[in-house]
């Protein structure tokens, strides 16, 4: 749990919204907010010129695939003793070298689909970083030709959502070479035990072992590699599609955010019992310090851009703790009769869960945030608190 924050309030970036953000800290950490005062605050709304560091993504994530390539030696030749247990040695030979052969096209055949995936993540980050770049420097809300670039860079996660699928198919042919190799070494073994070979049988037999052996080693290799591979290709997909989906927000918006929130949150800690040291009512309304907030959104006007600030906030937030939930609350003023205050309360909720759809829109599970409500006959407007837990 994070310790109660310090809180420092920025001024109002448009007419029509008050945000704050506080600087919450952990033992030895402090988040802090990118803007020092009122005139860095009209810079960043104002210039697009502004540095990088202050609206910049991070870093685009890379596709690491393995490097090691699977080919085999051959085996060697035997010449036919003309005994019994010779014809079974040319039988089993003929049996490895149709292995090898299934082997060396396996190898091709994950070869071909790393370079497919390299070009396809390659034509992907192009994309994505002409986007970021526009984005940077400020574009209109729902830019169409970001829009097409979007469409695009989906096309090429998708072509390595293929490959996935390639290289799955590639692992089951591998696992059934896996089994055929080592169904060739107890054949081999058990050949040692029939009777009428001559001396030279069984060294055929023992330099044929060595070789069915060492293809059987190259074999699992080969299949722990594509299975490293399938792994870190889903996980870079998984990656990408939550940043994909927030990237179109972005461009919906014509603001820069940064990487998908799920790819901040730590899954273990997303069934963690509340830590939370707010009281909650039986009744849904929530109870704590303003002063302790993390985000203030005051709905004065129909226009308030909270959603850069927020996503700042809350990325800042899961950087030091990934495990971090969050309360999200309605504050409604007391209005002058029961009716308007019921209105002004239904209006604190609709903002709420349009503060609350935009953080899932920003890749937070939706399960990491509780929402309730709260009156507070001293409220200036609408307003909409979260707290970090």
């Amino acid at each position: 749990m994070l310790g109660k924050p310090l809180r420092t309030v920025l001024p109002v970036i448009t007419a029509g919204v008050a945000l704050a953000l506080s600087a919450c800290s952990a033992p030895s950490t402090q988040l802090w907010s990118p803007f020092d005062d009122e005139d860095d605050l009209a810079t960043a709304a104002e210039d697009p010129s502004v540095p990088s560091s202050t609206f910049s993504a991070p870093g685009q994530q890379t596709l690491t695939l393995g490097d090691s390539s699977f080919e085999t030696a051959g085996s060697p030749r035997f010449t036919d003793t003309g005994t019994a247990v010779g014809r079974r040695v040319g039988e089993l030979q003929s049996d490895l070298v149709a292995l090898e052969s299934s082997t060396n096209g396996s190898n091709s055949r994950l070869q071909q689909i790393r370079a497919q995936s390299i070009a396809a993540a390659q034509e992907y980050y192009g994309i994505i970083a002409a986007i970021n770049a526009r984005l940077q420097v400020g574009t209109t809300p729902g830019n169409p030709i970001l829009q097409s670039q979007w469409a695009e860079a989906q096309v090429a996660l998708d072509s390595l959502s293929q490959d996935l699928v390639g290289l799955n198919a590639l692992a089951g042919d591998v696992a059934g070479d896996s089994a055929m190799a080592a169904f060739l070494v107890e054949s081999v073994r058990a050949t040692y035990g029939l009777s009428g070979a001559v001396e030279e049988d069984h060294r055929n037999l023992a330099q044929l072992e060595d070789e069915v052996q060492q293809t059987a080693v190259l074999i699992d290799r080969l299949l722990t590699e594509i299975s490293e591979d399938i792994t870190r290709q889903s996980t870079y997909l998984s990656s990408e599609r939550a940043n994909l989906r927030v990237l179109q927000t972005a461009i919906a918006n014509g603001e820069l955010y940064g990487s998908s929130l799920t790819n901040r949150v730590s899954l273990r800690g997303a069934d963690a019992p509340s830590l939370s040291p707010y009281s909650q009512t039986a009744a849904g309304r929530f109870d704590a310090p303003v002063d302790d907030a993390l985000v203030i959104i005051r709905f004065t006007s129909g226009d308030v851009r909270y959603r850069q600030p927020l996503y700042q906030a809350v990325a800042s937030v899961l950087e030091i703790d990934p495990n971090a939930r969050f309360d999200l609350v309605a504050v409604n003023p007391q209005a002058g009769n029961p009716a308007a205050t019921a209105v002004a309360a239904s209006q604190a909720r609709d903002r709420a869960e349009q503060v609350l759809r935009t953080l899932v829109d920003f890749g937070l599970p939706a399960s990491r945030v509780a929402v309730s409500s709260q009156q507070v006959a001293d409220a200036p407007a609408t307003e909409v608190r979260l707290f970090v837990r």
